[in-house]
């Protein structure tokens, strides 16, 4: 005789309540092809199930169960709360998320409004949980069901249950993204600051882009600085996870741009992933780009090499050490970027005396500037006499034409101190076009 597991689903009635019953039978072949009856003894009766047709709890009204649960005038059992006995029979062979999952989680889940009514009205209790506690409030936040949570905290919901993960409802809406049920939730007393690392909803909102959850949260006092060993901070996760608007968002409303991960700050993230977009974003609203992390480094020292990113670096802070660190790291000096120029250019267009005498004592091209402008027509047209003198120290082509075919001395300001400098430097005879 051949033996087959037959995984069935059942409705369990008991009054004006539905139970969903998942059980597992072991039965033989030549019993699945006619109508079986067994009946299993229970505490406050007995199952009888008509195989394959139906499953029936048949409630033993002289048992110790039924008259210690029952009311004086005989009513059907209430649980907690005062609600119909619904109790969940989990099979221990199966999962609990599966053996303990109720029609009420199922409507939850799927958005279907009009059969979470009916169970409500039916008797079905609204904070009915699974053995892992997950609530049908829980399913509608993590689907982004409006109606559904509306329905449930309005019966009586309790909006900050917690999982055995310790994922509130809010937490879910968080994950899904759903600004609406967030508000919601907040509205009606879920708090914003939760009750353990494990599960924060902020950060869930930072990591996954849902900036209106950022939003409403922090109207709501959450706290966007919430720094969790593991994560960080929001700001430090949504830079992690490349979250433009989200970084954004955070930095307007007030988070603090050098709170990261211990002394990982959002910067050192950034240099890493080497994202120019946030790490402009970051330097604009005061990123310190010479805090160290654990190991000792800068943001710069992380980003990649050959990166666009270190001429950005560069260009905003002129860090004669980053020059340093990053030429013995392999970092090509005269790397030349259409938009910007070499670095040499950028430290001279920024003034940057010590980064320009850094990067020609490391072999920095003297004439290597934005296409055909140098870097001493830079430094022409700023009036710079110091930087003059030292690109000119260093070999520098006085007599180099830029895209206008100007040479750098015509691009001295009238009357500065540069051009006599350019005289001494060269004599008047090699300048035949300047007009003194």
């Amino acid at each position: 005789m051949v033996c087959v597991c037959a995984l069935v689903r059942f409705s369990l009635t008991t009054g004006s309540t539905h139970i969903t019953l998942l059980v597992l039978f072991s039965v033989a072949d030549s019993l699945t092809s006619q109508p079986q009856n067994w009946n299993f003894p229970g505490a406050r009766g007995a199952w009888n199930l008509d195989f394959p047709k139906q499953l029936k709890w048949n409630v033993d009204q002289e048992s110790p169960m039924a008259g210690e649960q029952g009311g004086k005038n005989g009513s059907k059992p209430l649980g907690p709360g005062g609600y119909p006995d619904t109790r969940l029979l989990s099979n221990p062979l199966m999962g609990d998320v599966v053996s303990d999952w109720s029609p009420m989680h199922e409507a939850a889940i799927h958005g279907r409004v009009l059969s979470l009514r009916n169970l409500i009205s039916q008797g079905w209790p609204v904070n009915l949980t699974t053995a892992d506690r997950v609530s049908p409030l829980h399913e509608a936040c993590l689907g982004g069901h409006l109606p559904c949570a509306n329905i449930l905290i309005k019966h009586g919901a309790e909006v900050n249950g917690m999982t055995t993960d310790w994922h509130t409802p809010l937490f879910n809406a968080c994950i899904s993204g759903s600004q609406d049920c967030v508000n919601l939730l907040l509205q009606h007393g879920a708090s914003p600051h939760p009750e353990s690392d494990l599960a924060s909803p902020i950060h869930e909102a930072a990591k996954r882009g849902h900036v209106e959850c950022i939003e409403t949260l922090a109207a709501h006092g959450g706290d966007i600085d919430r720094n969790i060993s593991h994560l960080g901070t929001p700001l430090y996760l949504a830079c992690e996870n490349q979250q433009i608007a989200c970084v954004k968002k955070l930095l307007e409303s007030g988070a603090g741009v050098n709170k990261g991960k211990g002394l990982d700050s959002p910067l050192h993230v950034v240099a890493r992933i080497c994202s120019e977009e946030l790490a402009c974003l970051l330097m604009d609203f005061g990123a310190d780009t010479r805090a160290k992390n654990a190991e000792g480094k800068h943001p710069v020292e992380l980003v990649p090499p050959d990166s666009p990113l270190t001429q950005l670096f560069l260009e905003r802070e002129g860090h004669v050490e980053c020059i340093e660190t990053l030429a013995a790291h392999g970092g090509d000096i005269d790397r030349n970027i259409s938009h910007l120029g070499t670095p040499l250019y950028l430290a001279c267009e920024n003034q940057q005396i010590a980064c320009v005498k850094k990067l020609l004592e490391s072999g920095a091209g003297v004439n290597k500037g934005k296409g055909l402008d140098s870097p001493l027509h830079v430094v022409a047209r700023i009036c710079s006499e110091e930087l003059a003198c030292l690109l000119m120290d260093f070999g520098a082509d006085t007599r180099a034409k830029n895209a206008e075919g100007k040479h750098p001395v015509e691009l001295v300001p009238p009357d500065s101190p540069l051009t006599q400098l350019f005289l001494e430097r060269e004599g008047a005879s090699p300048l035949p076009e300047l007009k003194l």
